[in-house]
């Protein structure tokens, strides 16, 4: 696929990671991860963001504008 030009809106596949502790069941771990993301003190502001042509970036929402002008893209295929 050819990129879209710049500005205009285009598909991305966003992913948040997390490790948790040891749970009974997969809901049980998904809850705890939904409570760790909606949680306005949690640390959970770090993101991987790839783009259709599978360009990929982390994207930490904590970092000031300057900063995250300077994110890096990587190649990687898009899951």
């Amino acid at each position: 696929m050819s990129a879209a030009p710049a500005g205009l809106p285009q598909p991305y596949h966003v992913v948040w990671t997390i490790d948790t502790e040891e749970f009974a069941d997969p809901r049980e771990a998904a809850r705890y991860a939904l409570e760790a993301v909606s949680d306005p003190q949690s640390w959970a502001h770090v993101f991987t963001v790839t783009d259709r042509d599978g360009n990929t970036v982390d994207v930490d929402l904590d970092e000031t504008e300057e900063t995250a002008e300077r994110c890096r893209w990587r190649s990687r295929s898009m899951p």
